[in-house]
């Protein structure tokens, strides 16, 4: 059982034309998760030039670009398939770009997650 410190979270982030919304989601994760290490990629689903222009620049996340909106499930898909062959995570967060936290959430989460092995989702 690990402690939560020791956890590398995954957090896949889809966006389709709000990366200010995005961008802000990524800055409360970053400011509120403090218990544990952040991974993150935004899934971009075919959204404006501007939009792509201000994602590029995030110097705190991966970036997969699509050409078209696939869906927010498709999405999604290729976020966690990002993590599974390329990352080495072991506890993954699907978060929509318009939330925000203000505290550190995932600490009570993952608590949980490690008192019992036969969790296999967590909601907060």
């Amino acid at each position: 059982m690990k402690k939560n410190s020791q956890h590398t979270v995954g957090v896949v982030i889809v966006n389709w034309n709000l990366a200010e919304d995005t961008i802000k989601c990524i800055k409360s994760l970053r400011k509120n998760i403090t218990s544990c290490a952040l991974d993150i990629v935004v899934v971009d689903n075919g959204s404006n030039k501007n939009d792509l222009r201000k994602l590029s620049r995030l110097k705190d996340a991966a970036l997969i670009k699509n050409p078209l909106n696939l869906g927010y499930a498709k999405a999604n898909n290729q976020g966690i398939d990002f993590f599974l062959k390329k990352k080495d995570v072991d506890l993954l967060l699907l978060m929509n770009n318009d939330a925000f936290c203000v505290d550190d959430f995932l600490s009570l989460m993952i608590t949980e997650l490690d008192k019992n092995s036969k969790i296999g989702l967590s909601v907060h």
